[in-house]
């Protein structure tokens, strides 16, 4: 196994538990959020936005399918000996299934860019930050 890889992937996993607490405290707020309340709910997204963006690789570079199915992240191949449960991460990955949830169909709803301009951009171009941004949106239609 090559230690360089097995470093970052180390590296990886320590910034996620990291995390953690940050996620609780969000999911503790989120529990107050009566999600029919559209308003009440795309707040809390916008403000735990930054969270989201900072998770989003965590499913699956680091927590693969296989890890949700049995509750074991494996840093490497099928021979590795490093694993963790999946309980270490559980409030980041509960956040991030919120967002799964809720994120993607409120930016497509609010989205202020031309399909054209979508269709056309990639996560390298300049403007792509702003433009997969809820708060970005709902801010150009001074919802928030």
């Amino acid at each position: 196994m090559d230690k360089a890889f097995l470093r970052q992937k180390l590296d990886d996993f320590n910034n996620f538990l990291e995390l953690e607490e940050k996620a609780s405290n969000a999911l503790n707020e989120f529990s107050s959020v009566h999600t029919p309340n559209e308003l009440q709910l795309i707040k809390w997204l916008v403000k735990y936005e930054y969270l989201h963006n900072q998770l989003i690789l965590m499913h699956p570079d680091t927590v693969s399918e296989e890890a949700m199915k049995t509750g074991i992240i494996k840093l490497s191949g099928e021979d590795s000996n490093f694993h963790f449960k999946t309980a270490l991460l559980q409030n980041c990955i509960d956040v991030e299934d919120i967002f799964d949830t809720y994120y993607y169909e409120k930016l497509n709803k609010y989205n202020t860019t031309p399909e054209d301009v979508l269709e056309n951009q990639s996560p390298f171009d300049d403007e792509y930050q702003k433009t997969s941004s809820l708060k970005y949106h709902l801010e150009k239609r001074g919802i928030i």
